[in-house]
């Protein structure tokens, strides 16, 4: 029918009106047009599935997205991918401890990295930026690729 321009596809809403047969010329039960669901799983779903939803839930007055790297225990890994101006989630992360992978794929945010950066965990923890003898510590390391 598809082929000699008879029917059009798709048979949306159709398929309980299509008579289908086999070759040898019976007619084939008709093809089901009910949702295809998964059986209901066995396991309850646990109540609160992230802990930023559950703060909000709770009425914290400063949750933020933030809040979630600031309360990871150190040595907790972040991925921040497309880091910007790395003054969100890599300072918030490199401010709790936590080791910071990032990615930023651009070469003027790459820069803005190295300009942005050092003041503002300076500002957010006094000291951060302050190696042995006086000499300036970064607490990042920048590769270009």
């Amino acid at each position: 029918a598809l082929r000699s321009g008879l029917a059009t596809w798709p048979l949306f809403g159709l398929l309980h009106k299509l008579n289908l047969l086999w070759q040898s010329g019976e007619k084939a039960p008709p093809l089901a047009t009910e949702p295809w669901h998964l059986a209901p799983c066995e396991e309850p779903t646990p109540g609160i599935i992230s802990p930023f939803a559950a703060a909000l839930r709770a009425g914290s007055p400063d949750v933020s997205p933030f809040s979630l790297v600031r309360g990871l225990p150190p040595g907790s890994l972040v991925v921040d991918a497309g880091v910007f101006d790395g003054t969100d989630w890599s300072l918030y992360g490199v401010a709790a401890g936590v080791t910071v992978v990032g990615f930023e794929p651009l070469a003027t945010n790459r820069r803005l990295i190295e300009e942005r950066f050092p003041p503002a965990l300076e500002e957010l923890r006094p000291g951060a930026t302050a190696g042995v003898a006086g000499r300036p510590c970064r607490r990042h390391t920048l590769l270009h690729v």
